[in-house]
């Protein structure tokens, strides 16, 4: 489509979403042991949707459901992401069926209609709350290194067992040793952060895209810290950073041409300070760490 964002499926120019395929959104496991959407315990189907800003400004979305009536669309867009480019988004379609959502950013909108169907038989509704067991478990302690200030930082090489021009990432490719990568192969390991002037805070950041092999099914903990110094790393959030992010086994967005069974989501990766980090990615029978530099400016 002419205008639309690479990586992106429908657009205008000046908003383009990578929507979901044959425009069917369907809960439960993909044959690959990903999903698309979620069911809650209500009966209410959640999805990840990302979208790319051309325009600058603060995306809003609205939703209604065409068929029947419903209760409206609800959107949780978090902060953080910039006033343009990528921005992350979390549906909630409270019933299944027809459904159109508007997007909007600086007085441009977007529009398309979805049909989200009934979870599949074998997919039975979750249970009301998760057992906080299964973060608990790979919360294991943490065995970052520590680096006098100034040592070289052994930044981690990408993984050249993985096809990556295939994988068709944000970041290009991948470092550490895997199965989970966050994408910063492009920049030789370097997080090149900004200050954050939406909250004015001390914190600077940037998106890095966290890429998940076909083979790994499961959970996903990732937390960090700097290794030349006493600073914190943080993810997404507001004002404040959130200090772990959690990958759920269904967590992914879509985007072209990516690998069947294949996982992948983006956030915002805050530090207060340049200088080397590293993050520990805990899985349920792995621990693994990824060491990079982080650039402010």
């Amino acid at each position: 489509m002419p205008g639309v964002h690479a990586g992106y499926n429908y657009g205008n120019g000046a908003l383009d979403v990578n929507l979901w395929p044959t425009g069917t959104l369907t809960p439960g496991r993909l044959p690959g042991g990903a999903r698309y959407a979620e069911l809650q315990p209500n009966g209410s189907i959640v999805a990840k949707l990302g979208w790319w800003r051309e325009a600058s400004g603060k995306l809003s979305i609205e939703g209604e459901r065409l068929d029947a009536a419903a209760a409206p669309l609800r959107a949780r867009i978090p902060d953080g992401y910039g006033p343009r480019g990528f921005q992350s988004t979390l549906l909630t379609f409270p019933t299944a069926g027809c459904w159109r959502v508007v997007g909007s950013v600086a007085g441009s909108r977007l529009m398309f209609v979805v049909r989200v169907l009934a979870p599949r038989p074998s997919e039975p509704a979750p249970p009301a709350k998760t057992s906080p067991d299964a973060w608990t478990r790979l919360r294991r302690p943490l065995h970052l290194p520590r680096l006098r200030p100034g040592a070289h930082c052994p930044v981690s090489s990408v993984d050249r067992r993985v096809d990556w021009d295939r994988t068709n990432i944000f970041g290009g490719s991948g470092i550490g040793p895997g199965p989970v990568y966050p994408g910063l192969g492009y920049s030789r390991g370097v997080l090149r952060a900004t200050p954050d002037r939406q909250f004015g805070g001390p914190w600077a950041g940037t998106k890095v895209f966290w890429y998940v092999l076909p083979s790994y099914r499961g959970r996903a903990l990732i937390r960090g810290r700097q290794l030349d110094g006493g600073q914190t790393l943080g993810f997404d959030g507001d004002r404040r950073p959130e200090r772990e992010l959690r990958i759920e086994p269904y967590d992914t967005v879509s985007w072209h041409a990516q690998p069947r069974g294949s996982r992948g989501i983006p956030t915002s990766v805050r530090v207060r300070v340049p200088g080397c980090y590293g993050v520990q990615i805990d899985g349920t029978r792995f621990s693994r760490v990824v060491v990079f530099r982080a650039a402010v400016s």
